[in-house]
C-alpha cells in the first residue's frame, strides 16, 4: 500500500469511528437530496472531518467526472 493509500484508509476509518460514535452525522445527499445509501466523500484527505454527503449514485458520478 502506498503512503497515499494508507492515508486514505486511515481517514476512512476515522470517519467510520466518528459516525459510529455519533460525532459525525450523515445527512441527505448534498446534490440530489436522496436519503438512501449515503457516503462521506472527502475532497481533501488532509481535512478528514470535512465531508460532502453523497448518495452512492452521485458519489460514483463525481468520481467518473473527476477522471
Amino acid at each position: 500500500m502506498t503512503p497515499q493509500e494508507r492515508r486514505r484508509q486511515s481517514v476512512r476509518e476515522l470517519t467510520r469511528h466518528y459516525i459510529l460514535t455519533g460525532r459525525l452525522l450523515p445527512r441527505a445527499c448534498e446534490r440530489c437530496g436522496s436519503e438512501r445509501s449515503i457516503h462521506a466523500h472527502h475532497a481533501d484527505y488532509a481535512k478528514p472531518l470535512e465531508v460532502e454527503w453523497l448518495c452512492a449514485s452521485c458519489h460514483a458520478l463525481h468520481h467518473i467526472r473527476e477522471r
